[in-house]
């Protein structure tokens, strides 16, 4: 009984998220993680579809902020947390940490 009760859900997720193949929308939409360590961005520029997710993930000691140039998001990360964003434009959105000058990033979103 548990088996058919899974493989019913496990059956309505894919036809739900139309099958999530490498090339659909729900793939895309994934996103990409980012890691803060310690006075770095890794990877320091990242390329995401319209309509993807990025999250930063805080894997050093020290505590680091992700602030867009443009001002439009600005998240204080302590050490173990994690900021996410959804990009929905297309375009090229630069971003530093406000307590470390030289650690800076870019996120690149392709139609």
């Amino acid at each position: 009984m548990k088996k058919r009760i899974v493989a019913s859900v496990v059956s309505l997720s894919l036809a739900v998220l139309g099958g999530a193949g490498a090339g659909s929308a729900s793939a895309a939409a994934a996103g990409k993680t980012v890691s803060v360590v310690d006075n770095a961005f890794q990877p320091r520029a990242i390329r995401v579809q319209k309509g993807s997710r990025v999250k930063w993930v805080h894997k050093g000691s020290n505590p680091h902020t992700v602030t867009a140039n443009s001002g439009a998001w600005d998240e204080s990360l302590s050490p173990g947390e994690t900021f996410s964003r959804r990009f929905k434009k297309k375009g090229r959105f630069p971003y530093h940490c406000e307590i470390h000058s030289g650690m800076t990033g870019v996120v690149k979103v392709v139609a």
